[in-house]
């Protein structure tokens, strides 16, 4: 009895996630039923048993990520993966020697029944916006399992090295460090030193990411969920946005205005704007919030609102318009750019292409006065 019900749950949690797919390409400008992860058409579903997984990379709040070490199966002929995965097919190469570096991100074992629901939903929702999507700071979809909504089902994406989050980190290291060391010497040396990490590192990184959601909201994706856990950096060193498990179609049919749309409430709390958290209406002028509060926290190096508890930071934020500080060492235009892109009104919000158009005039100009 208790096998039957765990089939039972299963089988309803594929229902769902044939519900949700087939709701995504309703009305949609993007997906169609011909792009459908659950077409059996589809060239790059795997069975489960056919992946072979190594050494866990790390755990998010419904799935974990492993490292994609091979095939163990031959496709069958009227499937074509992607030249560089299926070049893995029966190698024993170790990663470390391979130009291509894949990941496994599949739900974790240990989830609730209500946490299970809701993962395996966000895992074949971002298999579907991932299979429509292209985009050199958008990490790519390689392949995926063949039954949404199943135990096994997975997703094989580019691997990333490292997280936005742990990058920022090692600036604040860096930055500390060399602030102990210059401590005998003169302010100018400090301002040159934070200079370099600000034009160097810092402002390359926004403005991949501006890059990478103005593609989004040019097909009226609204990613929902911008922080620094979702950015990655792969081994290259370049930057890609990635966990589209929140990620929504803003559709002609919920518009109720201007730049606001019926949407649910999601997000991670301390990067969701005023009108999202609030429970109002919204829409593209969210991400530009939240990348106003992701763009200061990579500048300042601190976490935004830390310490706060859910409803201080509801009635701070929504209610008394409260934002993180600035630097004071801040650039006076970047100052200005974030406290536009943080306005309390979305329709006063620069959109994300101008915001991106600002970024690389910035960076235009620092080049030719060096």
């Amino acid at each position: 009895m208790v096998l039957d019900y765990h089939l039972e749950e299963e089988d309803a949690m594929r229902a769902e996630c044939r519900k949700s797919l087939r709701t995504l390409s309703m009305g949609s400008a993007i997906f169609n039923d011909d792009d459908s992860i659950l077409e059996e058409s589809c060239s790059n579903r795997l069975k489960n048993e056919a992946v072979e997984v190594g050494n866990v990379l790390g755990m998010g709040c419904f799935s974990s990520v492993q490292e994609f070490k091979g095939l163990r199966v031959k496709q069958s002929s009227t499937r074509s993966l992607p030249s560089e995965l299926s070049e893995t097919e029966g190698s024993s190469t170790k990663m470390s020697d391979r130009k291509y570096f894949y990941a496994v991100k599949r739900l974790r074992d240990d989830l609730s029944k209500a946490l299970h629901e809701a993962g395996a939903r966000d895992l074949a929702i971002e298999a579907q916006f991932l299979t429509s999507l292209s985009h050199p700071n958008i990490v790519s979809l390689q392949a995926h399992g063949d039954d949404p909504g199943s135990k096994g089902f997975f997703i094989i994406i580019e691997r990333v090295e490292r997280t936005l989050a742990e990058e920022i980190r090692s600036w604040k290291y860096r930055r500390l460090l060399h602030e102990t060391r210059c401590s005998a010497e003169n302010g100018g040396t400090k301002k040159k030193l934070k200079n370099l990490l600000l034009n160097d590192r810092i402002l390359p990184f926004a403005l991949d990411i501006t890059s990478a959601l103005s593609y989004l909201h040019g097909k009226n994706i609204l990613f929902r969920d911008l922080k620094t856990d979702n950015i990655g950096i792969d081994f290259e060193d370049k930057l890609k946005l990635f966990d589209f498990g929140l990620a929504t179609e803003l559709r002609p049919a919920f518009r109720v205005g201007p730049n606001k749309y019926k949407c649910s409430i999601a997000g991670t709390r301390r990067y969701m704007s005023p009108e999202a958290i609030m429970g109002k209406e919204y829409g593209l002028p969210a991400d530009v919030y939240s990348f106003a509060i992701l763009l200061n926290e990579m500048i300042s190096q601190k976490k935004p609102f830390a310490g706060a508890t859910a409803a201080n930071h509801k009635r701070s934020v929504g209610v008394f318009r409260q934002r993180p500080a600035i630097l004071k060492t801040c650039p006076r235009s970047l100052k200005r750019l974030i406290q536009s892109a943080w306005t309390h009104n979305p329709d006063n919000r620069p959109n994300i292409q101008v915001v991106n158009e600002r970024l690389e005039s910035y960076i235009s100009k620092d080049k030719h006065c060096q």
